[in-house]
């Protein structure tokens, strides 16, 4: 089944530093539950998955975020909302999807019993103002009445 808008897609995801495939954060890949058409990712990102089916693997370029470290933007991660396989404990690093539709690498700053704070790692002047995405679609179907209603995916962390 292709994809189109108001489809329920659950895809695996890591980020990479270029073109090339240098692996940003090398602890395995992110898993995410979105429902298309509802801007639960950047843009560039979901116009690549239209047309696509389950199994198609594919990379893709999306916009990095302009914050700077120290800047007060510093976000709470529950710890279901954190990719699998992250050293979680202070200075480690991984990265987001913001709500702005830009990637965003984050370090942990302080460790909380019930997930991370996190700020906004500073970017090079010379850094990539864009990263690279491999993608791995696992699987696909369509939004039950609910979903669409709501406008979001139904079930536990990001709808999995």
């Amino acid at each position: 089944m292709k994809i189109q808008h108001n489809m329920v897609v659950t895809f695996s995801y890591v980020f990479e530093s270029s073109e090339e495939g240098e692996d940003v954060v090398p602890t395995g890949r992110y898993r995410m539950t979105v429902l298309m058409g509802r801007e639960m990712m950047p843009r560039e990102m979901e116009e690549a998955f239209y047309g696509r089916e389950e199994g198609d693997q594919f990379r893709v370029a999306v916009p990095m975020g302009e914050h700077e470290e120290g800047s007060g933007d510093a976000c709470f991660f529950s710890f279901d909302r954190l990719p699998e396989g992250i050293e979680v404990r202070r200075g480690g690093r991984f990265c987001f999807m913001g709500d702005r539709g830009k990637t965003e690498m984050m370090v942990i700053e302080d460790v909380l019993p019930d997930g991370v704070l996190a700020g906004y790692l500073q970017r090079e002047q010379t850094a990539p103002r864009e990263r690279w995405i491999n993608v791995c679609i696992e699987s696909v179907r369509w939004a039950s009445l609910r979903e669409y209603q709501e406008g979001r995916v139904m079930g536990g962390a990001h709808g999995v």
